[in-house]
Formats: structure tokens, sequence, C-alpha cells
């Protein structure tokens, strides 16, 4: 409950302040659509939909992080523990052999496919340490 509470305090916030800082009350009457035009504009068309898209992106990356942490079985599994992060900054800095890169659809799929790469090495690799082993492995079915 405390955890849904900062959510939403920080929803309200992110709403109200910025580089024009609004009075709660301007914001709801914002949401509604009456009151002040600017507050309207401002909080209507680039803090709602800001704020909207950082909850749902922190929500999703949650999510992602359980799943990660529960199929390795290890609660410190992270992205750039396991070498998913590396993965995709080493496979999108080779797209380029320049080294530059830009932010277009080719360089993020081979960014994807390295990340899916890694993470993919980290499984085999687990998996024969397991059957060397005999034990048991956070990568286990």
């Amino acid at each position: 409950m405390g955890l849904a509470l900062l959510l939403l305090v920080a929803f309200v916030a992110s709403l109200a302040l910025g580089e024009v800082p609004l009075r709660l009350p301007d914001v709801v009457q914002a949401l509604r659509g009456r009151g002040d035009p600017i507050a309207m504009t401002v909080v209507r068309d680039f803090r709602l939909p800001r704020t909207l898209v950082g909850t749902v992106v922190g929500a999703a990356l949650a999510a992602s992080g359980v799943v990660m942490q529960a199929f390795f079985r290890n609660a410190l599994a992270s992205p750039g523990l396991l070498g998913v992060s590396s993965g995709a900054a080493l496979a999108r800095s080779r797209c380029s052999p320049s080294g530059w890169v830009t932010p277009s659809g080719p360089f993020r799929s081979r960014a994807i496919g390295g990340a899916f790469l890694s993470t993919a090495a980290v499984v085999v690799l687990a998996r024969r340490a397991r059957a060397r082993s005999g034990s048991s492995s956070p990568a286990s079915p």
C-alpha cells in the first residue's frame, strides 16, 4: 500500500512540477478540460503523456526484472550482471565500421539481437557448468 501511495504522489508531482510550476487545483482543472489554457496545454499535451509513458515503462522494467530473477533463481540477477547490457552495446557498436551510430531501426534491432545472444550464452554456459558439477543451476528448466 505504501508503494502505491508513493507512486500516486510521484505521478501528481510529475504533473505539477516543471519549468512551469502548477498548483494542484490547476492540474485537476486542466485534467478536466477547464481552467487556464496554458495549464491545460502543459498538463494534457506534455506532462500527462510523459508521466503515463514513464509509469508504464517503469512497470515493464520491474516486471522484466522479476522474470529474470525468477528464471535464474537468483535475487541478484540483473541485465548488467548477466552481460545483457554489454552484449547489446557490443552488437550495436559493431553495426557501424566508423563506430558512429545513429538512432535508426537496424541498429536497435541488432542491439536487441546482441542482448538475446548474450543471455543465451549465459544460459548455455550455466547449463554446461551444471552438467559438469551435477548440481542444480539457476538456469535449469
